[in-house]
């Protein structure tokens, strides 16, 4: 049985896959260099799949849990504070190291 809470999980998969925040800032920057004030993280987290499943074909069976996109929307948040405000984070169930 997995005892491993959401957070846990997320940063152990962050920490193995530091390529997909950078992803994530990377298109995020795009969107908001495109005129938008707000957007959503589960269209970047598309973006995100297209590029590492398409652009660059993953051969080592590439996975993002829909389950951390509000995860990586708050940690992108904290790292990048010119972004608050830009995703409408919806309270978390759980408490999260990530809560700004």
């Amino acid at each position: 049985m997995n005892d491993k809470t959401l957070d846990e999980k997320f940063f152990e998969y962050h920490t193995a896959n530091p390529l997909v925040l950078e992803l994530f800032e990377q298109f995020t920057r795009r969107v908001k260099k495109a005129g938008h004030d707000h957007y959503s993280i589960d269209a970047i987290m598309h973006q995100v799949r297209w590029h590492i499943d398409i652009e660059t074909q993953s051969a080592d069976g590439f996975k993002l849990n829909n389950n951390y996109t509000s995860r990586y929307a708050r940690l992108l948040t904290k790292e990048n504070p010119d972004l608050c405000g830009f995703f409408r984070n919806r309270k978390l169930k759980t408490i999260s190291e990530l809560d700004v």
